[in-house]
């Protein structure tokens, strides 16, 4: 089944670097089949941007705001391809109660998001 992964390219997204976060998304998901990746005008999210929107089979949509580039690989390799939403960027405004649905964080979820960064040299 399809994913879909839909990101803004409004003009305050724009400004907040959308176009680096599109290009970022589109690095991480290749390779990856089944998943189909759209620019979109405005999500209505203006001020909490860039806002991201995956719409995976048999997962809520899922509202992502505030995305840089280098979560893209986060959020393709723990929720498109691990079936796990990333809780911590998930909008507040859209799911306002994200850490109880998905629970707390912990510290070896937070290690791995960290090791993965610096191994990809996103962060040093």
């Amino acid at each position: 089944m399809l994913t879909f992964v839909t990101i803004c390219q409004n003009r305050t997204c724009l400004k907040d670097g959308s176009p680096q976060v599109l290009e970022a998304f589109t690095q991480a998901l290749d390779g990856i089949s089944e998943v189909a990746l759209t620019a979109s005008g405005c999500l209505g999210q203006c001020g909490s941007g860039p806002t991201v929107i995956v719409q995976s089979p048999n997962l809520p949509v899922i509202w992502y705001s505030g995305v840089w580039p280098e979560a893209a690989g986060v959020i393709v390799q723990r929720h498109i391809v691990g079936g796990r939403p990333v809780w911590e960027l998930m909008s507040k405004t859209r799911h306002p109660h994200a850490r109880r649905e998905y629970g707390p964080p912990e510290i070896a979820m937070v290690e791995r998001v960290l090791s993965f960064l610096h191994k990809n040299r996103t962060i040093r």
